[in-house]
């Protein structure tokens, strides 16, 4: 049984570590932009940017330092492309905005929490299987509870990481949204503004017309 449970304990660790897995090879017809991507080049070059737009046979780049680079359909070997993230514009988030916004709050609450969490039900699991089997010479630090605390520990911290990221994606499509707004209402008071002006302009030509009108007639008048 002790083996099973340490079984276990190893299918948890490998199904975290494939979880971590974040880039995704694909074709270029594949390929939507704007999206971050991993370029390998067929000149051997290594490439990362920002795919900015595709067409038929280019692809237009924007490297982590430089300016906007048009690669050839021929000339690329492997894509490689980050999950996108998307702001309610549908602008992109990257990668690098995410971790400028990101802090470790939940992720040290979840690391200390969920690592006393998870060595206290391993200590409790593995003095069940000492116990039931025929070894019964149960130790508070054994494969079980040690192993099972660290891959506790290590689930928890992950899920603390993607707290953080979560909430610092919320942060940045927040401010991006109050930016928006703040946009639009100067878009609507320069609006008004100017509707305004052309008002006051229309009565300005209104009062020199009917002054011409009224000099034009006395002139009649005096003649």
């Amino acid at each position: 049984m002790k083996e099973r449970v340490l079984a276990g304990i190893l299918g948890i660790t490998v199904l975290l570590t494939w979880g971590c897995a974040k880039r995704a090879v694909v074709g270029f017809d594949a390929l939507q932009t704007p999206a971050e991507v991993e370029l390998d080049l067929r000149n051997g070059k290594h490439l990362k940017g920002i795919a900015a737009h595709k067409a038929q046979d280019a692809l237009w780049v924007v490297p982590s330092a430089g300016d906007t680079l048009p690669i050839a359909r021929a000339a690329l070997e492997k894509i490689q492309v980050y999950p996108p993230v998307y702001d309610e514009a549908g602008q992109l988030i990257t990668r690098a905005e995410i971790q400028r916004e990101k802090n470790s709050r939940n992720t040290l609450l979840y690391t200390i929490g969920g690592g006393a969490l998870s060595f206290g039900a391993s200590l409790f699991l593995s003095s069940v299987v000492y116990r039931s089997g025929d070894d019964s010479d149960f130790k508070v630090v054994n494969p079980i509870s040690i192993g099972g605390g660290l891959v506790g520990t290590g689930v928890f911290h992950y899920l603390g990481r993607k707290r953080d990221r979560l909430m610092a994606i919320e942060r940045i499509k927040d401010r991006r949204k109050e930016e928006a707004e703040k946009l639009l209402e100067e878009k609507r008071k320069e609006k008004e503004r100017l509707l305004k002006q052309i008002e006051e302009l229309k009565k300005e030509k209104a009062r020199i017309e009917a002054e011409k009108k009224r000099l034009k007639k006395k002139k009649k008048q005096n003649q």
